[in-house]
């Protein structure tokens, strides 16, 4: 093998394309000048052969996301970024979780600075959650909440999900993922989100939640807003689905206004 023929098999490894990037700084930062000016770089249109530096694998992006902080783009760029990569193949999973992440680093100090989230990188969330929501869960929802999401970034992600259209099956997985996590104000917010949608879900999944509402409910004296909200919601939606005497049952001497809605909501299901 020549010179030049092992060059060129060392640059088509995982180690020559870091090396590649390496050695072309030039183009790197001609890149990163497209990002903060307000232009989407070729090099994230799936095999483009525009730039040097443009990656054939999964991995190569991934090397690449190293190199080069998307966070740096215009948030009309970044959204563009996200709406390429969502449409990526599923062998780019790793790739589209990683975008998460660091829209998910630009949006947490986007809504520090502003208290809300700009309507690109809102749109962003939405287009994430659409095309590829366990990549919303794993870099997005699950380490939000694993830091002790506030209920403001949860009501913002609430209304991402609302605005998605995720598949049927995606969102069941993703209301599964949810209720594991540990049981907090902002994820119960996240629950009546997907739930509010009316989604016609598999049995399984509405006994799930069905249980879920009846372990929560058996295990504490205390009954928070935005708990009630989840039961309200699940009940004019799928109290035809369950067996609800037990609800029934511990909502008969209501304490506030959603609780008295409560128990209406489930003594109506007798006359319908």
């Amino acid at each position: 093998m020549g010179i030049g023929q092992e060059i060129m098999a060392e640059l088509m490894n995982d180690e020559g394309y870091f090396l590649k990037l390496d050695r072309n700084s030039e183009e790197i930062a001609k890149i990163e000048e497209e990002l903060r000016t307000g232009t989407l770089p070729s090099i994230f249109k799936l095999h483009s052969h525009k730039s040097v530096i443009a990656p054939h694998s999964a991995e190569d992006y991934l090397e690449l996301l190293l190199v080069i902080d998307i966070k740096q783009a215009q948030v009309k760029v970044l959204k563009e970024i996200v709406e390429r990569v969502m449409s990526y193949p599923l062998a780019y999973y790793q790739v589209k979780k990683r975008v998460t992440e660091l829209l998910r680093e630009k949006s947490m100090e986007y809504i520090r600075k502003h208290k809300k989230l700009e309507i690109s990188l809102f749109k962003a969330h939405v287009m994430i959650m659409s095309r590829c929501s366990k990549a919303y869960f794993s870099g997005m929802i699950k380490p939000l909440c694993d830091e002790g999401m506030s209920n403001n970034i949860a009501l913002i992600l609430s209304r991402v999900i609302m605005k998605c259209t995720c598949e049927k099956g995606h969102m069941e997985d993703m209301l599964r993922n949810i209720m594991v996590l540990e049981r907090t104000h902002s994820v119960y917010i996240l629950i009546t989100a997907i739930l509010i949608k009316g989604i016609r879900f598999s049995q399984d999944i509405i006994d799930d939640v069905h249980q879920y509402i009846l372990d929560e409910l058996q295990n504490t004296s205390t009954r928070y807003l935005a708990w009630n909200k989840v039961v309200l919601v699940f009940i004019r939606n799928y109290k035809n689905q369950v067996d609800t005497s037990l609800l029934i049952d511990i909502y008969r001497e209501p304490t506030s206004p959603i609780e008295i809605e409560i128990l209406k909501e489930l003594n109506n299901e007798k006359t319908e």
